[in-house]
């Protein structure tokens, strides 16, 4: 079986050493990447921005460039006298994304996100008559609070009916919450199949020094709301705040970073394994976002036992429901006064903990979700070649 799953940004996941921005999407996407391959004989295909970056064969995956999708990497490469003589002399080849899938030739597509390559990828299973799994990665995808086309346009670069394209074409839809379910099903009358999002379990807490009281991770994005975070390091001056905060919005990252408090230490960008060991250096997570799909870092911070305080988000009410941490509320005073009672208290921070680390062993395990991908891509495969049995 050949499965070929765009996941644009992935590049970081299995080059860990650049500096390309990566987030949940693309952490999922290394979990079933390599899972599949590794341990259930699946050729996988992981199409990626081309970085400058030839096809390569990492972990048991082949990973290899999109010609049409140009990451900073490509135009950093080109910028050299020898490359652009190269490319002068061998010249590139005019490609369609028709044209790259069909060389490819995959007998299942994957991908997660409304955006303008997913339009592309569904098209070409359209016409194709390839299995296509769309994966909903943020309620956004299914329109978000207020479903208008100037909302998907902002969101995903084209109006309802395109997303509306996407939802139909898809062989089968992935969701991630109960929310999402019933979101799709009212909205565009389809069923998804709820799949966690999966997650390693990460080193206890009792085997890593703790560097920083509280932890943020992010883009520089309004959405994700990380003002409120110096509001929080503001109020709370003796504590100790670690904060990851990717360049998205330039503009917006200038004005964080000028305002900075002291007591906030400022990483632009990690590699994802330097990322767990942040998470198992901090006491506390916070998550100041207005809204999410289901956050890969809600899960990061849980596996290493890290409590999460969030003012809006409760992804599958890991919080209120299992103990995980705290839903705080919109309020500053409120997200400080949460933090002061469990960095404080210790009998309540090890209950929070231990809440913590059992929910995603139950419920996100890695290995356990890998497999029930891998039922889920034999079950397509099976219907599709009874549907045609002379298709490739």
């Amino acid at each position: 079986m050949r499965l070929l799953i765009l996941s644009p940004d992935a590049y970081s996941i299995f080059f860990p050493r650049s500096s390309f921005v990566f987030g949940g999407i693309e952490v999922e996407t290394g979990y079933y990447s390599r899972g599949l391959a590794k341990d259930h004989g699946v050729d996988v295909t992981v199409v990626t921005r081309d970085q400058g970056h030839k096809a390569r064969r990492i972990d048991h995956v082949n990973v290899i460039p999109h010609p049409l999708l140009k990451g900073p990497g490509y135009w950093d490469m080109r910028r050299s006298i020898l490359s652009r003589i190269h490319h002068r002399i061998s010249g590139e080849r005019q490609w369609t994304a028709n044209d790259f899938y069909a060389k490819e030739k995959p007998d299942v597509a994957y991908v997660q996100g409304m955006a303008p390559w997913t339009l592309d990828l569904a098209r070409y299973c359209q016409q194709t008559k390839t299995p296509f799994l769309f994966r909903i990665a943020h309620d956004m995808d299914l329109g978000g609070e207020y479903m208008t086309d100037a909302s998907m346009i902002e969101w995903a670069g084209f109006d309802l009916v395109a997303a509306r394209e996407i939802l139909d074409t898809a062989t089968q839809i992935l969701v991630q919450t109960p929310a999402q379910m019933e979101m799709l099903e009212g909205r565009y009358n389809r069923k998804g199949l709820l799949l966690l999002n999966p997650v390693n379990t990460g080193k206890s807490p009792e085997q890593i020094s703790k560097v920083f009281d509280v932890l943020w991770i992010g883009k520089s994005a309004s959405s994700k709301r990380p003002e409120f975070y110096l509001e929080l390091a503001e109020q709370l001056p003796h504590r100790s705040f670690c904060m990851v905060l990717n360049k998205a919005d330039l503009s917006h990252w200038d004005r964080l970073t000028a305002a900075m408090p002291d007591n906030i230490k400022v990483i632009e960008m990690v590699s994802f394994p330097e990322v767990s060991i942040l998470f198992g250096k901090s006491r506390i997570f916070v998550n100041t976002s207005g809204s999410e799909g289901f956050a890969n870092t809600f899960l990061q911070a849980a596996s290493h036992g890290v409590p999460i305080l969030s003012m809006n988000c409760d992804p599958n009410q890991m919080l209120s429901a299992h103990g995980a941490g705290v839903l705080t509320g919109p309020k500053i005073a409120d997200l400080a006064l949460h933090m002061e009672h469990l960095l404080s208290k210790s009998n309540i921070y090890s209950t929070f903990s231990a809440a913590a680390r059992l929910y995603v062993h139950d419920y996100h395990c890695a290995r356990a979700i890998v497999s029930q991908f891998n039922e889920l891509l034999k079950t397509i495969m099976s219907s599709a070649e009874r549907q045609n049995p002379f298709s490739k």
